[in-house]
């Protein structure tokens, strides 16, 4: 009877485990899916020369997918994690990437969102206008960046 027991735990653990590492190849499947169906809904969105951030960004048509996606991975992240802790056993270097990998997603969830680039190049004239020309230079670059244009 405690042999069959403790037999039915050890197996309930492994399973336990293997479900937990899987989420870290469903993650990374999803977060692939992500980069690739999210932009199709983004009209104008163009992966070569935007950022992945710019689909969650304030006001974009993609931020509630791009979030609820986003949520869902981050779970998977979480599992994926916890699954790298209890595989370590005494191993330290193995608990250490188990549990940061888990505090990287949890602060991510914290991130607070950005603005599109055509409402940051609008914050960034304006501060322009208000601190003149010393701020020009210093954001000369920030602006070709976020304009694509050369004045």
């Amino acid at each position: 009877m405690f042999y069959s027991l403790a037999t039915k735990e050890l197996q309930t653990q492994r399973v336990v485990r293997k479900v937990l590492l899987i989420c870290g190849i469903i993650s990374s499947l999803l977060y692939i899916a992500m980069n690739i169906f999210v932009p199709m809904q983004y009209e104008g969105y163009n992966s070569a020369s935007q950022t992945v951030s710019e689909l969650s960004a304030i006001d974009t048509p993609t931020r509630p997918l791009w979030v609820s996606l986003g949520i869902v991975y981050t779970l998977l992240v979480i599992a994926f994690g916890l699954g790298v802790w209890r595989l370590a056993g005494q191993n330290r270097s193995l608990r250490i990437v188990g549990g940061a990998m888990i505090v990287n997603v949890v602060i991510g969830l914290f991130w607070p969102p950005m603005h599109q680039r055509e409402v940051l190049a609008i914050i960034l004239l304006r501060a322009e206008k208000k601190e003149g020309p010393l701020a020009t230079a210093a954001n000369e670059k920030l602006r070709k960046k976020l304009t694509g244009k050369e004045q």
